[in-house]
């Protein structure tokens, strides 16, 4: 299958209507001009983006691992668009993938225009569109990188894989997985299924045995019930005689005090003749209480009136006093000598208020006197007739207290029925207790059926489980019969002859045969014991053995024999091969006579695949390209194709 062209608009450092075709075009020489840096020289003018483009197209990625918004050219900001067009016969396919795109968005588009017309194979989405891509082109991204793109700069060389990631490469490139894959498929889902199943069983096994075990307990509890019976059937009996002799004990309490009713209602009417007095001895304090109140009223106001004339007789005495001090001193008016004849009159006056108000105080206190004995027979009378009302109140208390215990032992001949009722109750059941039979042999009976049936079930599904374990073991035989250690493995067992014939026919012409190259599908072990690992060995005739032991030119011509050899193997036993490949940069590292090998083997290629682009920054080489590609970086910012 031919790729016939490659349109390019705002992707990376590209700008609009770029086009160039791809068929036929034998040995090309990308060339690179930048016009805005003169010391760049052909550096950033777009030369990798190039190959970039057609990788994104396909896949949607770049070896760069350039975030998928990054694609868009920054200058512009949208329309991305990558279409790539390819011709098998009278059929011409077209897929185009778009990004920010002013009228297709993020679209992906692939279609195919026959004699009929346009016929759209893109899926219900972008991810099943990008699967049948692939499924047409016949390998993903990292085989395309292994087989049609080599790049030691941003693509991993081939022979640093791990065994698992070689084996993925190999199985993609041989197309394995349109019979190993789809029968490991259906391997694993019937694996999934068998597993499932024996889950299942396992778990009603496993259910089963939980009730055989809670079978046996419960038939163990019952054995010990019917072991205890007589035990506790003993107990119970001891248990409701002792309730009967209580509530025999308790009737004949009750029943004893009825006899008091007739002491109660004796002392009832004894408290009641007392009560009866309450009236009178109540008028009797009210009588008593207003005369010994109007009496010490008035007592009252006798002993305010003598305090009030000690007062008095206390403050005549101390003007006395002040008068008589002032014998012998200036008066404040005119100055002479106070004598006694001055204040006679003044201490006359005094005097005879003092016998006045000592009158009266004598005769307050003679009346505090005689009324004193009168005010304490009266309190004598107070307290004897509150006395008197005491016992009258504490009387009709205990006739409520006399009155609420007959309600009691009233109530006590209702209890005493109740009581008699419950005793025939009790006699019943004791008389029940003892004629009961044990009950747990039926159980034990029961429990013990439950478990031979659980049994005979565990049995068969024993036997269910190990077909399915047999089962399971065909299945996980096949599992990894057709896993990388199997089919596929063997497979590739037949190809590496094929690998290693064509890697090392391209070192003889790349390295004059001073490389050797080994594909391996085994190793041997630090015990030397074989073991299953594919591995690319290399060595050097003169000089050092392994991949890391070489110059950094002898792995760069390595690693150009190694990707074409995957080349040949696609071609040779892919699905849909392209007559296309690309190297980026595959001279660094090498001298004037690895250079010349290397284009010389690239020759060779071009004249049996159609096209092979070479991408380099070393100027000097371009004199050994017929045929050229520029990629131009304009003073504009964007790169631009001259075919």
């Amino acid at each position: 299958m031919k790729l016939k062209s490659l349109y390019i608009d705002y992707f990376m450092s590209f700008g609009p209507g770029n086009e160039i075709p791809l068929a036929d075009r034998g040995l090309v020489l990308i060339n690179g001009i930048n016009e805005i840096s003169d010391s760049a020289s052909s550096n950033g003018a777009g030369k990798t983006n190039l190959q970039e483009a057609l990788l994104w197209a396909f896949f949607g990625e770049t070896t760069k691992g350039v975030p998928v918004n990054n694609v868009v050219n920054n200058i512009h900001g949208k329309d991305c668009l990558v279409r790539v067009i390819l011709e098998d016969g009278e059929i011409i396919y077209y897929i185009e993938r778009y990004r920010k795109h002013s009228e297709h968005g993020d679209d992906l588009l692939f279609y195919r225009i026959t004699p009929d017309g346009k016929e759209s194979l893109a899926g219900v989405d972008k991810a099943e569109t990008q699967k049948r891509i692939e499924q047409f082109l016949g390998c993903g991204f990292t085989l395309f990188c292994n087989s049609s793109y080599f790049s030691q700069v941003n693509v991993k060389p081939f022979s640093t894989y791990t065994d698992k990631q070689i084996k993925e490469v190999f199985i993609d490139a041989l197309d394995m997985n349109r019979f190993t894959g789809k029968a490991l498929e259906k391997i694993r889902l019937d694996l999934k299924t068998l597993r499932e199943e024996l889950a299942t069983i396992q778990g009603r096994r496993l259910r089963l045995n939980e009730e055989i075990e809670e079978a046996e307990k419960r038939k163990t509890e019952y054995q010990l019930k019917h072991t205890g019976f007589a035990d506790e059937q003993k107990k119970e009996l001891t248990k409701l005689d002792e309730q009967i002799n209580t509530t025999l004990r308790q009737i004949g309490s009750l029943k004893s005090r009825t006899t008091e009713i007739d002491t109660i209602n004796t002392a009832i009417a004894e408290h009641e003749k007392t009560v009866a007095k309450l009236p009178e001895n109540l008028d009797i304090q009210r009588k008593l209480k207003a005369t010994v109140d109007r009496f010490r009223d008035s007592f009252n106001l006798i002993q305010h009136k003598a305090a009030d004339a000690k007062r008095q007789a206390d403050t005549k005495n101390k003007e006395m006093v002040q008068a008589s001090s002032r014998i012998g001193t200036n008066c404040t008016e005119c100055g002479k000598p106070i004598i006694e004849e001055d204040l006679a009159g003044v201490i006359t006056g005094i005097r005879s208020q003092i016998d006045a108000v000592s009158a009266d105080l004598a005769k307050y206190t003679d009346l505090t006197v005689k009324a004193k004995p009168v005010l304490e027979k009266y309190q004598t009378e107070e307290t004897a007739i509150n006395s008197e009302i005491a016992a009258c109140q504490k009387a009709e208390k205990m006739i409520a207290e006399l009155k609420i215990s007959l309600s009691r032992i009233e109530a006590s001949k209702r209890e005493i029925f109740v009581l008699e009722t419950n005793l025939k109750a009790l006699e019943a059941a004791k008389l029940k207790k003892a004629e009961e039979k044990s009950p747990w042999e039926d159980y034990i009976e029961k429990e013990q059926t439950t478990i031979d049936e659980a049994q005979v079930k565990v049995k068969t599904l024993d036997e269910v489980v190990a077909g399915k374990q047999e089962e399971i073991k065909y299945v996980e035989y096949w599992e990894v019969g057709f896993g990388y250690s199997g089919i596929p493995s063997f497979l590739l067992d037949t190809v590496t002859p094929f690998l290693n014939e064509q890697a090392n026919h391209h070192s003889t012409t790349v390295t004059g045969g001073e490389i050797e190259i080994d594909f391996s599908t085994v190793t041997k072990t630090k015990k030397g014991e074989l073991k299953d690992k594919f591995q690319i060995n290399i060595s050097h005739k003169s000089g050092a053995k392994g991949y890391k032991g070489t110059s950094g030119g002898e792995r760069k011509r390595a690693d150009v024999c190694i990707a074409q050899s995957i080349q040949d193997l696609v071609r040779s036993f892919g699905r849909n091969t392209l007559s296309y490949c690309s190297y980026d940069e595959p001279f660094e590292n090498l001298d004037g006579e690895g250079v010349g090998n290397v284009v010389n083997m690239l020759q060779e290629i071009a004249k049996t695949i159609g096209t092979v682009l070479v991408v380099t920054h070393n100027d000097e080489l371009k004199a050994l390209f017929d045929n050229t590609i520029t990629v131009i970086k304009g003073k504009d910012g964007y790169s631009r194709i001259v075919a």
